[in-house]
This record gives structure tokens, sequence and C-alpha cells, in this order.
């Protein structure tokens, strides 16, 4: 899949976090499955910052996502007594259900698509594959939310509510996803695959919110985008910066 057009010249001089930043990604799939982030962890290590790229199932039961989340997570900890985590879409629940194990090594977590309410694709998909039940649904994804502890965390979600023209694999997704939340009566706007309404409800827990114009794939660096708009890549330089100047000032 093409990644958005982002510049390659360095920005000098940008103020890097005190800890390390791990990306644990979602449900991998045709549109993602070899480019995840779209080249976004590798600009940021290119600027300075240190990144871990968690690997885990990208599909299946939630307990072995899990496990495999945590080995990593584990071994990253034995070099840094707190990590920054960029969570998106599946990886967000992940990242709650985590966070009882690490609530003290956590230092703070951008929430990327996060499908709080479920999405109905996995409310449709349940009774095919079984494993959608452990996260995915409307009822699995609050019981995760209602069970998650704040503690101390730093918290930012990013929302994804597209303005512009969709990724192509997206469309077709997001017109019968838009029909059914009308037919329902309910907040039509969606990224293709979470509901606007579903992502919102991290405001519950969040420290800040922010909104981006782009689809499911595209807040993670997938195209096509309007070169006039900053990248999605750009915007997760100056969120780290953001996050180095928090841990410049906690270590004073």
């Amino acid at each position: 899949m093409k990644r958005q057009n982002y510049p390659k010249k360095l920005k000098l001089n940008c103020l890097l976090t005190r800890y390390p930043i791990c990306f644990i990604h979602g449900v991998k799939n045709f549109i993602n499955f070899y480019d995840y982030w779209h080249g976004i962890p590798e600009y940021l290590k290119a600027h300075g910052y240190e990144i871990f790229e968690v690997k885990t199932n990208w599909r299946g039961r939630q307990n072995k996502r899990l496990e495999k989340i945590k080995r990593q997570l584990d071994k990253i900890l034995q070099a840094s007594p707190k990590i920054h985590i960029f969570a998106h879409s599946l990886g967000t629940l992940d990242t709650l259900l985590l966070s009882k194990i690490y609530k003290d090594q956590f230092e703070s977590l951008t929430l990327i698509s996060p499908p709080f309410g479920g999405s109905p694709w996995a409310d449709l998909g349940k009774y095919l594959l079984p494993w959608l039940n452990d996260a995915l649904t409307n009822h699995a994804a609050e019981k995760i939310l209602n069970n998650f502890e704040k503690q101390n965390i730093y918290i930012t979600t990013v929302v994804s509510n597209p303005e512009f023209e969709l990724n192509s694999k997206l469309k077709y997704q997001h017109k019968i996803l838009e029909k059914y939340l009308k037919s329902k009566k309910l907040d039509p706007r969606n990224d293709g695959l979470v509901p606007l309404i579903s992502q919102m409800i991290a405001k519950e827990i969040s420290d800040k919110l922010i909104v981006l114009p782009g689809d499911h794939v595209q807040v993670i660096g997938a195209g096509p985008w309007p070169k006039t708009e900053q990248t999605a890549h750009e915007f997760y330089l100056k969120h780290c910066i953001f996050l180095a100047e928090r841990d410049l000032e906690s270590a004073k």
C-alpha cells in the first residue's frame, strides 16, 4: 500500500523522549500486512527517538497476543524503567489490559482509532471468527474499558474521522458502515472500520483528544493524502516532541 508522501528531510534539534516508544499494532489484513505503520517508526527513529515495533499475532485469541506483547515489553523494560506506548485499533484494547501489569512502567499511552465501543464488523463476524468476541465486539470492548484503571498514566487519544479521499481499500467498507449506522439512527461517521462514536468513548479516560481527518489506515501513514495537509508522520513527530517535553518536566 502506498504511504503518505512525508518529508524526507530531518528536522534538526528535536527534543527526545526520556523513555523508549513502543508501537503495538492491531489486526493485520491485506491492507497493511507487510507495512503496518507505513514508515512512521522509521521516520521517528531517523529523528533520534528510541523506537520498538512490538510484533504479535495478527489475528486470533487475545491471550496469545498479550503473551507475545508482554515478552517483548519485559525485555525492553530491562533497559528502561518506563516506556511510551503508541497503539492502534485492537492494539489499544491490548494496551488497556496490559496496563494492569505495567501501571508503573507505562509513562504515556497514545491510543489511535480506539474501538472502545466495539466495531459493527466484529459483531457481524463473531460467529465466523469467534476470537473477535475477545475484544472487538461492543460487549467485549466496553468490558475492557470499564475494568481499566488509569492510575498516573498520561493518555492521548487520536481519533480517525476522514474528511478527504479515503484509501481505496476502505471506501466500500466506509459506505456500508455509514448505511448501517444510519439504519440504527446513530451518528454515521466512521473511518471505514470503527464508528466515530465508538472512538469518542475514549474521552472518558483521555487527558488529550485529537481528531485526525483520515480513515483507519491513513492515520497510521497510508495514502492517499492531500499535499497541503500535515502527514501522519509529521503529526507523530510533533507528538513525540510533546511527550519529550513532558518527560523533561517530570524529571525536574
